[in-house]
């Protein structure tokens, strides 16, 4: 019989964090119940986005999207604590304030991401079509964030392989988000394949190489 080494995780924390979200999402229902009604929906339906997408100029001070972006940074600061315990480096897994860093990383990533194609477009006068991508894309990510918080529960607390659970999460996570992806091709068809380049060029630089040196340098 060989002994094996469980890495045991404080959860007091994470339950206080689960709570959170919980009361967040309520709030969110209770703060627009129809549009609650409609965002559920918003991976096989875009009446969220035709209906409410005209609001992308209050994008950061609406209370709906602040709630939820909230969640959003809760679940996914999270779902990355989670990796890093179960896979990351050791050095990382053993911080006492790993979360807590997680967390400010991603809000700082994100704002200063938002700040950065703000002035893009306002230098080459493309200010509507930004604002309407970067209120399809945060919705498509609040909406994500809560789809993985009952498999980042079931993770934590559930007498599972955590490794499988989180494997799993991966997978819901990519899936979503290329649902996501298709549709906003989709919805913006024309204008992407009128600058082609463009759009790699900005996938490449901005979507896809920050996650790729932030796992380069947590894995």
């Amino acid at each position: 019989m060989e002994t094996v080494v469980r890495t045991y995780i404080e959860k007091d924390w994470m339950t206080v964090l689960f709570v959170a979200c919980l009361m967040l999402t309520v709030a969110a229902k209770v703060v627009g119940n129809l549009r609650f009604q409609y965002f559920q929906s918003l991976f096989v339906s875009n009446k969220y986005l035709l209906i409410f997408g005209k609001e992308q100029k209050n994008l950061i001070t609406n209370w709906f999207n602040i709630i939820l972006f909230t969640v959003q940074v809760i679940s996914y600061s999270l779902f990355a604590y989670l990796l890093i315990q179960e896979f990351g480096k050791e050095q990382l897994s053993k911080d006492p304030y790993l979360y807590l860093k997680i967390a400010s990383l991603l809000s700082f990533f994100v704002f200063l991401k938002f700040t950065l194609e703000k002035i893009f477009a306002n230098i080459v006068d493309i200010e509507p079509t930004v604002d309407n991508y970067n209120f399809q894309k945060l919705s498509y990510r609040n909406l994500t964030g809560l789809f993985i918080l009952p498999l980042l529960f079931i993770a934590i607390y559930a007498r599972l392989n955590v490794a499988f659970v989180l494997y799993l999460t991966i997978a819901v996570f990519i899936f979503l988000n290329l649902i996501a992806l298709y549709n906003t091709i989709k919805n913006h068809q024309k204008l992407i394949l009128g600058n082609l380049f463009y759009f790699i060029l900005y996938l490449c630089a901005l979507e896809i190489a920050p996650y790729f040196i932030i796992y380069k340098i947590v894995f």
